[in-house]
């Protein structure tokens, strides 16, 4: 029993420290440097890695060779939380912790960051089903009025999308709130939620 939990925990341990590794899909610089390379897009990085960013909105999105998962990581995202790699990054985020387990409202909630970091289109699973009557919209405030935003959706997914906010906002930070609204009830989902425009191009 022993030898078998001494076993175990070997493996367990190999896990954890195997690397993911990423491709580079598309970015708003020329180059990054990550470890000691400078990678552009179609390069392959490890996720544990250190990123060195040049600046708060320099950005690009990457796939997991192994899972087939697209990201967005900007650098202002990493800084806020003191991460140098991805790997950091998602273990003081707890992304892998989340994984299936949005199964209400509620738990969309504490799934949703407090700032999302928008570069074109967040696709975001409800846990809810959704129609004309029942739909997701953003309030926020402007102009001393509150104003309301309808959130696209299709099948199980509704989409922030930076061409609509964009348009509406000067700023490159918005500061809203999420509902659900259930025919004639609204349920706040998240309350003092920051959208963080990030260009293609810096």
């Amino acid at each position: 029993m022993k030898k078998s939990a001494i076993v175990l925990s070997a493996f367990c341990l190999s896990m954890a420290m195997l690397a993911d590794n990423y491709k580079i899909l598309q970015m708003n610089s020329p180059s990054v440097k990550i470890g000691n390379q400078l990678c552009k897009k179609g390069d392959v990085f490890s996720d544990e890695e250190e990123i060195f960013w040049n600046n708060d909105k320099q950005a690009f999105k990457a796939q997991n060779i192994e899972t087939k998962e697209i990201r967005l990581f900007v650098g202002q995202d990493f800084k806020s939380k003191s991460s140098k790699s991805i790997k950091d990054y998602y273990l003081k985020t707890s992304h892998l912790s989340t994984r299936g387990s949005i199964i209400s409202l509620s738990d969309l909630a504490e799934a949703l960051p407090d700032t999302l970091y928008l570069c074109d289109t967040i696709s975001i699973e409800s846990p809810v089903s959704m129609n004309s009557n029942f739909y997701y919209y953003l309030k926020y405030d402007a102009d001393g009025m509150k104003n309301e935003i309808p959130i696209e959706y299709e099948n199980s997914h509704f989409f922030i999308e930076k061409g609509i906010l964009g348009n509406l906002f000067k700023d490159d930070k918005i500061s809203t709130s999420l509902y659900f609204r259930m025919r004639k009830e609204n349920f706040l989902v998240k309350d003092s939620m920051t959208i963080v425009i990030i260009p293609w191009e810096l």
